[in-house]
């Protein structure tokens, strides 16, 4: 069973992703109670997307400070919204928050969340 697959862009919004992930691990531990949580994380991916490295170490540090720094959910993917490097249809969600603001061509980037 995939619960989610979330893709997440941009400095400040990496705590929605944490955020995301939070919830589904307190869902799954409540609706599965028997079942090992590491099959679980298997079976959830959490991408973080930016196009700047250093942002995604900023990201990375906010992980740790929520407890989240080993989570296997968690993937970190240096990237353009304008050319996401996912196959189509790939992802279950997808959110940019803020990001938006910050990209260059904005029916670029919805395009490129729609796919």
């Amino acid at each position: 069973m995939k619960l989610a697959t979330i893709y997440e862009s941009f400095c400040f919004a990496g705590d929605v992703a944490f955020r995301i992930l939070e919830t589904l691990n307190s869902v799954k531990r409540r609706a599965i109670q028997d079942v090992l949580e590491d099959n679980l994380h298997e079976e959830t991916q959490i991408f973080v997307c930016d196009i700047n490295p250093n942002t995604l170490n900023v990201g990375k540090k906010g992980a740790l400070e929520r407890g989240l720094g080993e989570d296997k959910s968690l993937t970190r993917v240096e990237g353009d919204a304008e050319a996401l490097n996912f196959k189509d249809n790939s992802l279950d969600g997808y959110t940019i928050a803020f990001g938006i603001r910050n990209v260059t061509h904005i029916e670029k980037v919805l395009a490129e969340a729609y796919r």
